[in-house]
C-alpha cells in the first residue's frame, strides 16, 4: 500500500494585521503541495482583521480568541486545532512563495525542522522600499549556527508535529526571540535541522509595533539568556567543544556590545559571567576590529566600550 502524502497545517496567528492578512492566507492557499490545511486564530484584533478573513470562508478554518493571549499562546492554540503531520507557523504579515511547502518536504525523510530561504522586505506603509535575500544553507555544527543566530524566522520553517509537541510547544512566557527559544529546545532534544534552499518565504518589516522592533534591551537580554542557557547545558553534557565555545563567546560579546549603551552595568555583569564560562576565549579577529581587540585586551571590556562610544 502506497503511503499518502503527509498533511501540512499552515497555522496563522493574527493580531491587527489587516493590511497583510489576506496576502498571508492567499499565499498559504496557493501552495503547490495539495495536502494543506490553513487555520487562523484571530487573537482579538481591533483593526478589521476579521473582516478581511471573511473572503476566505469555506477555504480555511478561523477561530477568534475571547481574550488577547499573545503570539505564542495563539501558536499553541493553533497546534491544538491542527491535524497535520507537519506544521508551518506563518506570521500574519509574512508570505509563502507558491512551492515553499513542496520544496521543504523534499527533505522530510531526513529532518524534523526544515528551513527555507528568506526575502527580507522593509515596507513604508504598504510600499516595499528595500529588500534583500538570504539563501538557506546547511551548517556543519548546528549549535555554532544557533549561537551566531544563523537560522531564519519562524515563517521560513516547517516542523514535524511530534518534534514540536516533544519540545513542549511555544513558550508564552517570553515576548522576544520566541523562534530561537523553540529552536534551542528542539536542538537540545536532538532533532534534525535541514536547509531547503529552494523554499522561499517573505519576512516583512512594516511597523515599529512588531515584536522585532519593540524594546531593544529586552530583545537583546532575552537573546543573551537563551545563548547562556544553551552554553551551560552543553558544558554540563560535555558537548561544549572549543569551536562552539569560541562561537558562543564571539556571539555573546557582540550582544553585550549592543546592550552596553542601553544598560552598562548589566553588560559588565554579564561580561564577567561570559569570562567565567569561557575563560580561554578572546574576541576573534574575524569579527572584531584590531583596534577594539587591542583596547579590550589592554584595559578590559568596559573601558573598550567607553572608548568605542566616544569614537562613534
Amino acid at each position: 500500500m502506497v503511503r499518502s502524502e503527509p498533511l501540512v497545517s499552515i497555522l496563522i496567528p493574527a493580531y491587527n494585521c489587516r493590511p497583510w492578512i489576506a496576502r498571508a492566507v492567499g499565499s498559504a492557499l496557493a501552495q503547490s503541495w495539495k495536502r494543506c490545511e490553513v487555520v487562523v486564530v484571530d487573537d482579538c484584533s481591533t483593526d478589521d482583521t476579521d473582516k478581511e478573513l471573511k473572503q476566505f470562508e469555506g477555504s480555511i478554518r478561523v477561530e477568534r480568541s475571547l481574550t488577547n493571549g499573545g503570539q505564542n499562546r495563539t501558536r499553541n492554540r493553533l497546534t491544538e486545532l491542527s491535524n497535520g503531520e507537519w506544521l508551518v507557523y506563518l506570521d500574519a504579515d509574512d508570505e509563502l512563495h507558491p512551492d515553499s511547502v513542496e520544496q521543504k518536504l523534499k527533505f522530510a525523510a531526513e529532518a524534523d525542522a526544515i528551513y527555507g530561504s528568506t526575502k527580507l522586505a522593509t515596507y513604508d506603509g504598504e510600499r516595499e522600499v528595500q529588500a534583500h535575500e538570504l539563501a538557506a544553507r546547511d551548517y556543519d555544527d548546528l549549535w555554532c549556527a544557533f549561537f551566531a543566530w544563523k537560522f531564519p524566522n519562524t515563517s521560513a520553517f516547517c516542523f514535524r508535529r511530534e518534534a514540536v509537541l516533544a519540545a513542549d510547544g511555544w513558550n508564552d512566557g517570553i515576548k522576544n526571540c520566541t523562534d530561537y527559544d523553540l529552536y534551542f529546545r528542539l536542538l537540545h532534544k536532538g532533532y534534525r535541522f535541514k536547509a531547503a534552499p529552494g523554499a522561499w518565504s517573505t519576512y516583512r518589516q512594516w511597523s515599529s509595533t512588531q515584536a522585532v522592533n519593540e524594546d531593544p534591551l529586552r530583545k537583546m537580554t532575552t537573546r543573551l539568556e537563551l545563548m547562556f542557557e544553551a552554553a551551560v547545558q552543553l558544558k554540563v553534557t560535555g558537548e561544549m567543544t572549543a569551536t562552539r565555545s569560541h562561537e558562543f563567546f564571539d556571539a555573546a560579546l557582540g550582544v553585550l556590545r549592543t546592550i552596553y549603551p542601553l544598560a552598562p552595568s548589566l553588560a559588565i555583569r554579564q561580561h564577567e559571567a561570559l569570562l567565567s564560562l569561557c575563560p580561554e576565549c578572546r574576541p576573534s579577529r574575524e569579527l572584531f576590529p584590531a583596534r577594539y581587540r587591542f583596547v579590550y585586551e589592554t584595559v578590559g571590556f568596559s573601558s573598550a566600550e567607553r572608548i568605542a562610544g566616544l569614537m562613534r
